[in-house]
């Protein structure tokens, strides 16, 4: 893919990288000359960008699962350099602040958007002493590595953890019970993007770069519920 856009194979792009945009990655597609529009991704000033409202998402949901009598929350998430991952730390402090309760900040985990990372740091988490009473899986593709950790671990949901997914998946709502969402409208973000980039394809990038953030809701379902007494 980088090939033929260094070939300029393209006459723009639109990407969320796993990674940060910064040096030599930042500089290549800077050298690129053609129009960029950034999904989900803030660390490229000079580029268009849409992004989910992911703070406002976290917030909403862990207040929901405060306001049911928990207090030991873990947030799963990928790497803390990225958008997605800050906004949703930010959120998730500012919803304890809301409440008046000091978090446990070791219950927050940034590293891996990927299934593999869901499972290795959910099963670390639950086989702790005092293991979180709720899991906020923080990326669409981490959910399966989450419920598999718990299944793995021989707990229910919600009984022994309750569980929120991010971002609306056939898995999600499928699931028995069906994980509470903190979602967005993915098509609406793919619209705002493409019409993005076909403007500065068409008219030029002489303008300043634009940011558009998408809003965010949180569904609540069965798969969250209080606390057990003695967690």
């Amino acid at each position: 893919m980088l090939g033929r856009l260094s070939r300029r194979q393209a006459d723009g792009v639109m990407m969320g990288p796993y990674t940060p945009i910064a040096g030599e990655f930042e500089a290549f597609l800077r050298e690129l000359d053609i129009p960029i529009v950034l999904i989900d991704r803030d660390e490229a000033e000079w580029a268009d960008t849409v992004m989910a409202d992911h703070a406002d998402g976290v917030r909403r949901a862990v207040g929901h699962l405060l306001g049911h009598g928990h207090r030991r929350v873990a947030l799963i998430t990928g790497e803390a350099g990225l958008y997605p991952s800050r906004a949703r730390v930010k959120g998730y402090q500012e919803a304890y602040a809301l409440h008046g309760i000091e978090p446990d900040l070791s219950l927050i985990h940034a590293g891996s958007f990927l299934p593999g990372a869901g499972f290795r740091i959910t099963s670390a988490l639950l086989g702790q002493r005092t293991p979180p009473t709720a899991i906020i899986s923080g990326g669409i593709d981490m959910l399966s590595g989450v419920l598999r950790a718990i299944r793995g671990r021989g707990l229910r949901i919600p009984e022994d953890v309750s569980v929120v997914a991010s971002g609306h998946s056939e898995l999600a709502e499928l699931f028995t019970p069906p994980i509470a969402v903190i979602g967005w409208d993915q098509a609406e973000v793919g619209r705002i993007a493409a019409g993005m980039l076909l403007d500065r394809i068409r008219n030029g990038g002489s303008h300043e770069a634009r940011s558009v953030l998408v809003p965010t809701e949180f569904v609540s379902r069965a798969s969250v519920g209080p606390p057990r007494r003695n967690a």
